[in-house]
């Protein structure tokens, strides 16, 4: 009778139960984190096997190779047995027309002398300034005393009395004003300036703005700026050269001496150039000692009237003088120094 009163599905509330406690259980990270690594190591438990039996392949050798027989001819150009098979150095490049054709540069001795790279930096002179033309240049700011009347011609001329003080006045010395025996009248000044004095002005004040800008400082400011200005220049000297010379391909066409000038220094750079220069040019001299092409600066001085000076005097001088006269071109270096103190006696502001 006690059995009647359990239920009859107990077993399966049972069972359900627990399903739901390992499900449950099986929901929580730690269970979840186990069975994925026993997951894993399984796999990899299972693919090891497979990975360690691979080995590395061995070279296959076993290939046939096909056999030529050479002729009589052929086997006349194998190496003898016991030569070595060295290799042979490579044939020298032929040299083109247009390697025939190109310029040997002359000795770097000749134009990269660094004492012509020597000499200091100069600042420009201050400009300037003038009064507007057309006004009174030679007005005195004081006032001017009254022309005093010439004395009389006739023998019997009294000494001139003082002038006498006007009304209100006294003397601060008090003593009467010394008198002063007769003398000519001082010229008066003009207060305004003819049209012929202007003009002479304006001729002197445009002289002068021209000296400013021959004279004025454009040279490069350091010597490695003054060395790239000389490689750059040499460099159209000699194109200019192989153009009118027709090209020359040994140095027998370079004076060797370069020719010194120190005695040429305009006596109109006195004011503005203080300061010892130097300075190169390059000349293109015919087979008769006349110029084929006006001078070259190489070497600036610094200087746009220094430079022309110099242009000038290398014309005047191969004019006169036959320099290099062989029956060939001749490229002639000009080597200048131009020194303030041999031509100009004491300094001088500009004007």
């Amino acid at each position: 009778m006690s059995n009647s009163s359990v239920p009859r599905n107990t077993p399966n509330l049972l069972r359900q139960e627990t399903l739901e406690k390992v499900l449950e259980t099986l929901r929580q990270p730690i269970a979840i984190a186990a069975i994925v690594s026993v997951g894993v190591h399984g796999l990899l438990w299972a693919t090891l096997p497979h990975w360690l039996s691979v080995q590395e392949r061995e070279p296959d050798t076993k290939h046939t190779v096909r056999l030529v027989e050479l002729s009589p001819a052929e086997q006349s150009q194998l190496p003898a047995a016991g030569t070595s098979l060295a290799p042979q150095p490579a044939p020298a490049p032929t040299s083109s027309p247009l390697a025939k054709s190109t310029v040997k540069l002359p000795d770097p001795k000749l134009y990269n002398n660094p004492s012509l790279y020597d000499f200091p930096i100069i600042q420009p002179p201050p400009p300037i300034t003038f009064p507007p033309l057309g006004s009174s240049l030679i007005d005195n700011p004081k006032p001017k005393p009254e022309p005093k009347p010439s004395p009389s011609p006739s023998a019997s001329a009294k000494p001139a009395t003082p002038p006498t003080p006007p009304a209100g006045t006294a003397s601060t010395s008090g003593k009467a004003p010394a008198t002063t025996g007769a003398s000519p009248a001082a010229p008066s000044r003009p207060t305004t300036l003819s049209s012929a004095q202007i003009a002479a002005l304006q001729q002197d004040g445009a002289k002068s703005n021209q000296l400013r800008e021959l004279y004025a400082f454009n040279g490069p400011g350091t010597r490695d700026a003054a060395f790239e200005v000389g490689e750059a220049n040499l460099r159209l000297f000699q194109a200019l050269a192989v153009k009118v010379t027709g090209g020359f391909d040994d140095d027998t066409h370079f004076y060797k001496e370069p020719e010194k000038v120190t005695n040429v220094f305009p006596k109109e750079a006195c004011p503005y150039v203080r300061e010892l220069r130097n300075a190169s040019f390059g000349a293109i001299v015919k087979p008769d000692g006349t110029l084929a092409e006006a001078p070259t600066v190489l070497l600036p001085s610094g200087y746009k009237g220094l430079d022309l000076a110099a242009i000038d005097a290398i014309t005047n001088s191969l004019k006169t003088k036959k320099i290099g006269n062989n029956g060939k071109f001749q490229l002639i270096r000009f080597d200048f120094i131009f020194d303030p103190k041999s031509a100009c006696a004491t300094p001088t502001k500009p004007a």
